[in-house]
């Protein structure tokens, strides 16, 4: 009889290999939850660095500034050659002229102006007080201004960033309303502290930064003028990149070693299934004599030892039914051998020419009696 092999419904794929694919699912799932995690978390405490910083950094430039100074140099104060050119670049009213009056201003003090914009003794002492926060926190660049005459018109008057690349700065007596009226970030900075964005990065043709504003009061506590700072945000971007440099090389260290892991691991679990597999094919073709001692005996025995168990004793069990089966089929045999020989024999017994030659024997046996029988008997 021709054993019928079982039908394999769809794609064959191995345990092994499906212990490999959902682990490393798993594992990229939860690498890729944590990293995410890590950056934001890493991101977030940098920005909260930063906005402290800047906090602590305009709090105490603001305590710094002569708010009477500032509004003496408003009203009193005239910008030097370079500040009048920078002044009447960022006034014009096209962009092709803000470019050409740029290189132009450019081209005759240069891009860094070490005296600033006004020679007014007061906007040099103004803007060394400036210098000096800057010195303190590099990434810190502040800057002053005043309410101007217009409605939500502010002047800016000092800006750090004269000494550094005039192109950034504010220019001396640069007055400034903003598109949303007297709701822009600068000029609700003379009334109060202002965070811009709510400290959240932005970014501009200069880079991205945080800024906020804070009023700046006179010597009788009265609020006359405004200091604005604009950070850096760089430092955020450096600690993303140290991430993304440090952390993500230790992730994928870890990753491909956990995969090496899983690998061996399934190997180690799928090894006795396979044997057990191997052992349930030689048994389909009658050998019997597998040896699953090295899959049940085990130091520490698990699922697999109690399948392995359970599967010499079927083992067993079925070579015993299949032996007993043997001898009762022989049996059955040998009855059925005599059956057909009695059938054969009585077939025979009942024909005609069986009981003719009966029926002759018979009377042959009768006729050698009786010659027997007159043979013996005396003569007269």
């Amino acid at each position: 009889m021709e054993t019928k092999q079982p039908e394999q419904q769809g794609l064959f794929i191995s345990l092994r290999l499906k212990l490999l694919v959902g682990f490393t699912l798993l594992f990229s799932l939860v690498f890729a939850a944590a990293f995410y995690w890590f950056f934001t978390f890493a991101t977030e405490r940098a920005l909260e660095k930063i906005r402290q910083d800047l906090l602590d950094t305009l709090k105490g430039a603001a305590a710094g500034v002569d708010g009477g100074e500032l509004v003496a140099l408003y009203h009193e104060g005239k910008p030097n050659a370079a500040g009048g050119a920078w002044l009447a670049a960022n006034n014009a009213e096209t962009d092709e002229d803000y470019e050409r009056l740029t290189e132009e201003a450019v081209a005759a003090y240069g891009e860094a102006i070490p005296d600033g914009f006004s020679d007014d003794p007061r906007y040099q002492r103004q803007i060394e007080w400036l210098q000096h926060v800057h010195e303190v926190q590099p990434q810190a660049w502040p800057y002053t201004y005043v309410k101007g005459d217009e409605e939500a018109e502010v002047v800016f008057l000092v800006d750090l960033w004269a000494h550094y690349n005039a192109e950034k700065a504010l220019p001396f007596q640069y007055a400034y309303v903003s598109s949303e009226g007297t709701q822009g970030n600068a000029y609700r900075g003379l009334n109060g502290l202002v965070k811009k964005n709510n400290l959240e990065i932005y970014e501009d043709d200069w880079g991205e930064w945080i800024s906020a504003y804070v009023p700046v009061t006179n010597s009788q506590g009265e609020r006359v003028g405004a200091i604005g700072v604009d950070f850096e945000a760089d430092y955020v971007r450096q600690v993303q990149q140290a991430i993304i440099d440090r952390v993500a090389i230790a992730f994928a260290i870890t990753y491909a070693t956990l995969f090496i892991l899983v690998f061996l691991v399934s190997r180690l679990f799928t090894r006795p299934i396979v044997a057990l597999t191997q052992a349930a094919e030689r048994i389909g073709e009658g050998d019997y004599n597998q040896d699953l001692s090295g899959l049940s005996r085990v130091r520490f025995p698990d699922e697999i030892g109690t399948l392995a168990e359970v599967f010499e004793i079927m083992v067993a069990k079925v070579h015993q039914r299949e032996q007993s089966l043997r001898r009762k089929v022989e049996e059955l045999q040998i009855e059925v051998d005599e059956a057909k020989r009695h059938q054969q024999v009585s077939e025979i017994v009942d024909t005609g020419f069986f009981q003719e030659l009966q029926e002759k024997a018979r009377s042959m046996r009768r006729r050698r009696m009786e010659s027997e029988a007159s043979d013996e008997a005396p003569s007269a």
